[in-house]
Order: structure tokens, then sequence, then C-alpha cells
């Protein structure tokens, strides 16, 4: 197994939410600072720290296309056992 984290600016993510929230989701940008807010605190206390198990830490700021490219290459590297 390999356990890939993806980091992201905290800006980056404050800013992906927000727009996420209000476009797919109908919210307004005020319930949705409140709700990142919340959101924010937990990924503090959770998922952040997983960061130190990670076998591969990946700059997530780039967005999807990117990680999904990084993530292709590095798992056909491992399955070939190059």
């Amino acid at each position: 197994d390999i356990k890939f984290y993806i980091e992201v600016n905290e800006n980056i993510r404050k800013e992906r939410y927000i727009l996420r929230a209000i476009e797919k989701r109908g919210q307004t940008e005020e319930d949705t600072l409140k709700q990142y807010e919340i959101v924010n605190a937990s990924a503090q206390k959770y998922i952040i720290p997983q960061r130190e198990y990670a076998d591969v830490i990946i700059n997530g700021d780039a967005g999807i296309e990117n990680f999904s490219n990084i993530a292709r290459e590095l798992l056909s590297k491992t399955w070939l056992g190059m």
C-alpha cells in the first residue's frame, strides 16, 4: 500500500471550498465561511497531522489534473517493480 497526502495551501483550500459550496450546494458566502471554520478546525485536528504517515506528499495547489498524473506515474512504477 502507498499512502498519499495531498498538501494544499490553506488559502487555496479555503477558496476552493467556498467556490464549491456556493456553486454546487447553493450556499451563501456568509454561511460557507462559518461552515469552513468548523471544517478547517477538524482538518487541523484530524487530517493535517496524517501528513507525517504519508509515503508520498503531493503539492495539490495545481489541481486534480496534476495529482492524477503524478499518482498514475507513481503507481505504474510501483506495480512494475521499478
